[in-house]
């Protein structure tokens, strides 16, 4: 187990400003006191620290500026009642990580490393943890490509970083979607499965077209034949049919293995929700939700938790779920999860690790 060195921020923000900020935080706006990092050179990681937050200092001939080689993690921490803080499976998002990171030839942190980080940081920042509805603590790990060159080749440089941001609610109310026809999120062979930030640049055009369209996000095709469902802009889709059974799109190498998504398939199976993974066309599915039957959809990830689907427009049509509310088994899948990792709720399968 490595190291870390502490850095104490002598000039941290005050008590009064972070307790009046956690009122009503919001998202992504503020990060908190420290942060912190491993540099990797020379087949090492090293110099493991917690240092205060600031600001990076980068040649601009920096790697990662001219090919993208980066990529990050999202999860989540909160205070239960008792005060301790605990964060939710951050095991997992190492090994999401250290496959993002082969993909895009990126030196794969170990899995104590990514989550000491986070843990030790963390304990010097517990005040920054809101304790309101919908509220949490978003972490934010990243890496990045460092070594100052600009030809064409994988980095022998690297910096890994975690940054922290109180957050209120990602998504507000009932969602509508536009289903997009005409750009695609990921294809097969490339790195849909990878979390890095060339695939969410890539969803950005089609995500403001949406919202000049009056919709809220975006929801994407398989490239191969523009016919199946595969995820949101940066959520997973899940849609529940009128028997109960909930559906979502197979795992695949253009859709990214979604942790939340995990969470709610184990939460419905321990509940006796009947599950299935399947190819799902967007034509049928328009028409059984006209039909009823498809009763819900949502859209599920680290940010918003459980986001209900009202309704669903494309060219040329607009198809309202169900009755447009948060549906029954939505909301039952969301109120299970949110009280697990609020300790609210029995952790059966040990997701939340706790924060000394």
């Amino acid at each position: 187990m490595s190291t870390f060195k502490t850095i104490k921020n002598n000039k941290p923000v005050s008590d009064s400003i972070v307790k009046s900020y956690l009122k009503n935080p919001k998202f992504g706006e503020r990060c908190t006191d420290y942060m912190a990092h491993i540099h990797y050179q020379n087949g090492k990681w090293t110099n493991h620290e917690i240092i205060p937050y600031q600001n990076l200092s980068l040649p601009p001939s920096t790697s990662v500026f001219h090919y993208g080689q980066e990529i990050f993690e999202g999860l989540k921490a909160y205070k239960w009642a008792n005060g301790v803080a605990h964060v939710f499976r951050p095991g997992e998002n190492a090994e999401r990580f250290q496959k993002s990171a082969t993909r895009v030839a990126l030196p794969p942190l170990p899995v104590n490393d990514f989550v000491d980080a986070i843990t030790k940081a963390l304990s010097l920042d517990q005040r920054w943890i809101p304790t309101g509805e919908n509220m949490s603590l978003y972490i934010r790990p990243f890496m990045i490509a460092t070594e100052a060159f600009i030809g064409l080749r994988a980095a022998e440089v690297a910096d890994f970083y975690v940054i922290f941001s109180p957050v209120g609610a990602y998504v507000e109310g009932v969602a509508k979607i536009w289903l997009e026809t005409k750009y695609f999120r990921a294809t097969p062979g490339g790195t849909g499965a990878a979390k890095c930030g060339g695939n969410y640049a890539a969803s950005l055009l089609a995500k403001m077209l949406a919202h000049e369209k009056g919709c809220t996000d975006s929801l994407y095709l398989d490239a191969k034949t523009a016919k199946y469902i595969e995820e949101f802009s940066g959520m997973s889709f899940f849609a529940v049919q009128s028997d109960g059974t909930l559906i979502s799109p197979k795992i695949s190498d253009t859709i990214l293995d979604s942790i939340t998504r995990k969470s709610i398939i184990q939460i419905a199976k321990d509940n006796k929700i009947k599950f299935v993974e399947k190819d799902i066309d967007y034509k049928k599915l328009l028409a059984d939700i006209k039909s009823k039957k498809i009763a819900e959809v949502f859209a599920c990830g680290t940010a918003a938790v459980v986001s209900p689907v009202g309704v669903i427009k494309g060219e040329g049509f607009e198809v309202t779920v169900g009755d447009g509310k948060f549906g029954k088994i939505s909301k039952f899948l969301k109120e299970e999860l949110v009280g697990i990792q609020r300790g609210e709720k029995p952790d059966k399968h040990k997701w939340m690790v706790a924060v000394k």
